[in-house]
């Protein structure tokens, strides 16, 4: 009995010595990545110009969030960059695969590190409504995880490095099982088509083939929900921006499948349910808009410019994201509400 009392008593105090070397470590690692003066590649951080650029004065701070739209070196942020003045740096925390809440947790890091005079929040109609569905099924957990990420830049360490090798294991065992290899598209510019099918697509068409088609009307009781959930999220994130003065330009990025139906075939082809409906509804708009309206900030609606550029190729057609001339547009509807707001100077 004596031996295993003396046991319990190793484990537990094994345990909290264990327990507090992981408390210890976690406030190190927290402190380091707040404060040394580097950017971490933990952080889908991108400066678009470097300090020995600018004059001795402290530059114009832009910052740029959003998800996947956003991600590629020929993406708006980079192109509005170029036509900026050299004496404004525009800072890009945008990542694949997040939404909302996620913006709100690197606007929460971006002023710790960059305090940004600016916000352009890209907005994805095509999805970023849909990332919050996880807030109607599970809001406890979806909750924590905005705090975490809002506070604890060590969360984002952590959450990287799962998603990627989960993401990376979950592709190749779903390209096995659907049968689909990411090849290239033959015989088409690098404007038409990308490298191939993303496969977590496909597996979004077999487990929700309608939800594209109820997110841009707007019509299902889930996605109500998750619109009630961003009105949340911009309360939090309004709240912020105010403390701290800095204006937020919300620029929406239309559905391609609001734009044009030449993009509805690929959509269709992999199990997806589309409309006509699709081309005349600005249901997404409409309530960004009124949430503008609401929270008193700058909204773009970038979906009327597309609609009459319809016969223009602005997205990959095997894919829903911009292509260069998309994005192009996108910069030079941001330069001109940079300019007519006074932000920057004008041309």
């Amino acid at each position: 009995m004596d031996w295993i009392k003396g046991t319990k008593g190793n484990f537990i105090k094994n345990g909290g010595i264990l327990l507090l070397s992981v408390v210890i470590s976690l406030f190190l690692v927290e402190a380091l990545l707040r404060f040394f003066p580097f950017d971490f590649p933990h952080l889908p951080v991108k400066r678009l110009k470097t300090d020995s650029d600018w004059p001795v004065q402290r530059p114009l701070k832009i910052l740029v969030i959003g998800d996947s739209q956003c991600v590629t070196d020929f993406s708006f942020p980079h192109l509005l960059a170029a036509k900026l003045p050299r004496n404004v740096e525009v800072i890009k925390m945008c990542e694949s695969g997040c939404g909302p809440d996620t913006y709100l947790q690197f606007y929460s890091m971006a002023v710790r590190r960059y305090n940004p005079d600016v916000v352009i929040m890209s907005f994805n109609v095509g999805n970023d409504i849909i990332n919050l569905l996880d807030f109607t099924e599970a809001p406890l957990k979806e909750k924590l995880k905005l705090y975490l990420g809002s506070n604890f830049e060590t969360y984002h360490l952590a959450r990287i490095a799962y998603s990627r090798i989960r993401y990376g294991i979950e592709r190749k065992i779903l390209q096995a099982k659907l049968g689909k290899e990411e090849k290239p598209q033959a015989g088409y510019s690098e404007d038409e088509y990308v490298s191939g099918v993303n496969v977590f697509a496909l597996q979004e068409a077999k487990r929700y083939p309608a939800i594209y088609k109820e997110n841009l009307a707007v019509s299902s009781e889930d996605i109500k929900k998750a619109y009630d959930v961003f009105d949340s999220i911009m309360h939090s994130f309004m709240n912020k921006l105010n403390r701290n003065k800095t204006p937020l330009i919300l620029i929406s990025i239309p559905d391609a499948l609001q734009v044009n139906i030449k993009y509805h075939e690929f959509f269709r082809n992999i199990g997806f349910i589309t409309d006509s409906d699709m081309l005349t509804s600005n249901a997404p708009q409409q309530r960004l808009y009124d949430l503008s309206i609401k929270y008193n900030f700058d909204f773009i609606d970038a979906l009327p410019d597309f609609r009459k550029r319809d016969r223009e190729v602005l997205y990959y057609l095997n894919d829903g994201h911009l292509n260069r001339k998309g994005h192009l547009y996108l910069a030079d509807l941001l330069l001109e509400r940079l300019h007519q707001k006074g932000y920057v100077d004008g041309p």
